[in-house]
């Protein structure tokens, strides 16, 4: 199901930045509902910044997953695979934190001849679920060349427990199919979230425990209002990043999406992890200060 969207590829006939992941259904605690997901914000943010952008997803037939795909398809080239069902999420807060409840499940197994049409600068590889495996993940090694490959980790690091409740699932745990193919990516980007962990300020330590399961790639930790690790490849030491000052009064939701998009926009081009980390923090703040009830303040807040 391929749909053209208003995008000038470059002059070598290539896209800047190819996002591939599934699109959800996200159902909210006021009894909305939206598409969403990692691919939908990450092209948000590639249109933001006006480049060439194309697009690999899965999606059911589903009023919200069809307002999803329009989107999609006005800002980016479109490759749909169709699915039975959308996946959706829940998303609620309890104590202060979020909390994701998931129903259904796909497998992204995209045409291998329309992939190779989908040439591209720099490749995010960005998951909500299940839905690229190690198998999808061989697929899209074939037939896509690509300057820069960056995994956004969120979607391999959930578990579905009781009721649909996602919980964490350790980084070693993730299957050894996956962990090979991510080995063989320029940079993962995970949330400190994602990792599991409690602590307020961005530490080193994150960094270093992607790194042991995936000793390959550069690494970028979010932290939210609070900052971010990065961990060159090869390093052994990771820098941590802590902000002073941060964008409040607005839903962060696809901020950490975003990012990832930007730093791969920017690797690709030819700037260092350090550059392509600082130009997508800045794009990311400035996405936030225009929304409506945007307030500075301190990150520590």
């Amino acid at each position: 199901m391929p749909t053209s969207g208003p995008v000038r590829r470059l002059a070598d006939g290539s896209l800047e930045l190819l996002v591939v992941g599934g699109l959800t259904i996200d159902s909210f605690p006021d009894g909305t509902n939206a598409a969403g997901g990692s691919v939908l914000h990450a092209t948000r943010a590639a249109a933001r910044a006006r480049v060439s952008v194309g697009v690999v997803t899965v999606a059911g037939p589903e009023r919200e997953a069809r307002a999803g795909l329009r989107e999609l398809a006005g800002i980016a080239e479109l490759e749909v695979e169709v699915a039975v069902q959308t996946l959706r999420f829940g998303h609620e807060e309890v104590g202060g934190r979020r909390r994701l409840t998931v129903e259904g499940a796909v497998r992204l197994r995209p045409d291998p001849s329309r992939l190779r049409r989908m040439q591209a600068r720099a490749l995010l590889l960005a998951p909500v679920g299940a839905e690229l495996d190690g198998t999808a993940l061989a697929m899209l090694d074939e037939a896509i060349e690509a300057r820069v490959r960056v995994a956004s980790l969120q979607g391999w690091l959930r578990r579905r427990s009781d009721g649909g409740l996602v919980a964490p699932l350790d980084i070693g745990d993730v299957s050894r199919d996956v962990l090979a193919r991510l080995r063989n990516c320029d940079v993962v980007v995970v949330s400190h979230e994602d990792l599991g962990r409690s602590e307020s300020e961005p530490i080193a330590a994150a960094a270093l425990s992607v790194r042991h399961a995936l000793p390959g790639p550069g690494v970028i930790v979010t932290w939210g209002r609070a900052g971010y690790v990065r961990a060159e490849a090869g390093d052994r030491d990771p820098f941590v990043v802590q902000r002073r000052f941060a964008i409040r009064g607005v839903p962060t939701v696809g901020a950490g999406d975003a990012f990832a998009a930007i730093v791969a926009i920017h690797l690709a081009r030819g700037a260092s992890l350090s550059a392509a980390a600082r130009a997508a923090d800045r794009s990311v703040e400035r996405w936030l200060a225009r929304t409506p009830g945007a307030q500075p303040g301190a990150a520590c807040e």
